[in-house]
């Protein structure tokens, strides 16, 4: 990709912005459609829950900056793979993809939901980490 191109795709990007348009990510192709139930497993749910405490102890220094953005990501992909399949579901679908559910049931209590992500916003590092938490809160 050369300069111009990419200046031309930021360009759009912005425009799209100032006209208040979310960038949605495209559906998973068939290729690549078993992605939702490897972003809902059990392990990786432990790998997530398992970052983002680290990240939120005074002490935590198991964990990286490159870490936490890459789980914020994974966090990011399941909330749209989520609700691009709540949005497209029918009357008799059944929901086979529910992240947020199990993300619940696995680390939150009853007094706990998603916004236990919220200290996460206020770790010190690079703007990046710190937008894509304050984007998911």
């Amino acid at each position: 990709m050369t300069r111009i191109d990419q200046e031309a795709e930021e360009a759009q990007r912005k425009l799209k912005r100032q006209n208040g348009e979310d960038p949605a990510l495209p559906p998973f192709c068939p290729l690549f459609a078993s992605l939702g139930n490897i972003l809902q497993c059990d392990v990786l749910l432990g790998m997530l829950g398992a970052v983002l405490q680290w990240a939120m102890e005074p002490s935590g220094g198991h964990w990286s900056e490159s870490m936490l953005q890459r789980v914020l990501h994974l966090i990011g992909m399941a909330l749209l793979e989520e609700q691009q399949q709540l949005e497209n579901i029918g009357d008799d679908d059944e929901v086979t993809f529910n992240f947020t559910l199990k993300i619940s049931r696995k680390f939150c209590t009853s007094s706990h939901t998603i916004e236990s992500l919220k200290p996460v916003s206020q770790v010190p590092v690079k703007p990046p980490a710190t937008l894509q938490a304050s984007w998911l809160c």
